[in-house]
């Protein structure tokens, strides 16, 4: 197992990281870090926190960070982590005691993982991936580190798989974990809600090992400057709102591949969607009805001696018939209606094959790829999606 069950302090964990991929070391840094998180998220409001500190903000960009670089290694990502982690502070508490040095503890191992992220050289890196992997749990018995854990980690990477995908921890939350999760989001819930939305699904994706696309983890590590992250939470949550609502559009339209407008809860960021208005479906059905029409007309227009074009308007009148009484059925249901009309194309489509129609005829002019009897709902006569925020 590459001496992965020999993993047990730093030394040995750099020895089994200098074997690997420079990705392994980003992902080691990012987990451990993520693992102490709450302690100095439950902090955030505290009296004695550094005048430079604005809340969680720093640290989640760099834990935020540190991730996108294990799955985009590029200049702008490196970037991106070497300003987050000059942009972030050592120490979140002035005073000390045993809780605010286990907090300073915890936002030197999130600030570290963003140096991991950018790190030239192998020596810096090591240096890195140590500072993020050297916190000791608090638990009851004091002896309990985070080396268990790191080892996990170690292993499903030895197995070239993606521990970004694998919950948090292996086995269930400790207690003190949980409790100070509590806390942290309890400070987040005193803000208004749209503030912490974003972080709120993206810290339940990291614990479930479902974390949110990558692609867009990557646009706000890079595209949201240091100003507008030294705004507040609001700043920022409206930046990372303008960057996201493309992101879930594309998504529900994908899925939902009906002419629909679409709005995005401002909050939940979850997208709504709600059929075209009567007036918009009217005019796709003109639309139809005037193809139809115009099909009708070539195929009469026919001067083949052997009466082609009215055997094709013969063959076809069937399934347009059908057609005609499903636009009438259907003019204030898009769903149904869209529906019947893919219906209509596959079975002008087989009437066509079935007799030998040539591609290029007056059949295929309407039922072809760009005719509008088969245009695909969202390009065709229906109203533009809407991208509210």
């Amino acid at each position: 197992m590459a001496g992965i069950e020999e993993i047990k302090d730093q030394e040995s964990l750099a020895a089994w990281l200098v074997t690997r991929p420079r990705a392994d070391s980003i992902a080691i840094a990012q987990r451990a870090a993520l693992r102490v998180l709450p302690l100095w998220g439950r902090e955030m409001d505290q009296d004695g926190l550094n005048k430079a500190e604005l809340k969680s903000l720093p640290l989640l960009r760099c834990v935020l960070i540190s991730g996108v670089a294990n799955k985009h290694q590029n200049p702008e990502t490196r970037a991106a982590a070497s300003s987050a982690y000059s942009d972030a502070p050592a120490n979140a508490l002035d005073h000390t005691n045993e809780v605010t040095h286990l907090t300073n503890r915890a936002v030197y191992a999130a600030r570290t993982s963003a140096r991991a992220a950018y790190a030239e050289d192998e020596r810096s890196v090591t240096r890195a991936v140590r500072s993020a992997t050297s916190m000791v749990f608090p638990t009851i018995d004091r002896t309990y580190t985070n080396w268990s854990e790191i080892r996990n980690d170690a292993f499903i990477l030895w197995r070239n798989e993606d521990p970004f995908a694998r919950p948090l921890w292996q086995d269930s939350s400790p207690d003190w974990f949980i409790k100070a999760d509590a806390e942290m989001r309890a400070i987040w819930a005193k803000d208004p809600a749209s503030h912490w939305a974003f972080w709120t699904r993206w810290w339940d994706g990291v614990l479930a090992g479902k974390p949110l696309n990558w692609d867009l983890q990557h646009d706000i590590a890079v595209k949201v400057g240091n100003d507008v992250w030294n705004a507040g939470p609001g700043p920022v949550a409206e930046a990372i709102a303008g960057i996201e609502t493309p992101y879930l559009v594309d998504a529900f339209v994908a899925a939902n591949p009906y002419a629909m407008d679409v709005f995005v809860e401002a909050i939940s960021r979850k997208l709504v969607g709600q059929p075209v208005e009567s007036p918009d479906l009217d005019a796709v059905i003109k639309a139809i009805r005037t193809a139809l029409a115009d099909f009708a007309s070539r195929c009469k227009r026919d001067t083949n001696p052997n009466g082609f074009g009215t055997e094709v308007l013969r063959l076809s009148a069937p399934v347009i018939d059908d057609l005609r009484r499903d636009m009438r059925r259907y003019r204030d249901n898009p769903l149904r209606l869209f529906d019947a009309l893919e219906d209509t194309c596959r079975e002008l489509q087989a009437t066509a094959q079935r007799a030998a129609i040539p591609q290029e005829g007056v059949l295929f002019r309407l039922i072809g790829t760009d005719g509008p009897a088969c245009r695909h709902p969202p390009r065709g006569c229906v109203v533009p999606i809407d991208r509210h925020a």
